[in-house]
């Protein structure tokens, strides 16, 4: 079974951010994952949290031009495979 806890490292101990229920002298395994300052985030988190969530038609990269500022669309070239 595992829990999620969220502590602060000090430079030589992690310490809980809230009272966590464990046995003490008991080993435990730590798997570290950096939190986002949520106060505080960077352009990059911003950007990591909106991956695969915006949607648009199906020719905006070929077309971005008209959807950002209404310029002619360009005509797809039909291939020889379609």
């Amino acid at each position: 079974m595992g829990i999620t806890i969220d502590a602060e490292y000090n430079g030589t101990a992690f310490i809980p951010i809230d009272s966590v229920s464990l046995k003490k002298n008991h080993k435990y395994r730590l798997i570290i994952e950096e939190t986002i300052d949520e106060k505080n985030p960077t352009a990059w988190d911003v950007l990591q949290n909106h991956i695969r969530s915006i949607d648009g038609p199906e020719d905006w990269s070929e077309n971005l031009d008209h959807y950002l500022y209404g310029s002619s669309k360009k005509h797809r070239r039909m291939e020889l495979n379609e």
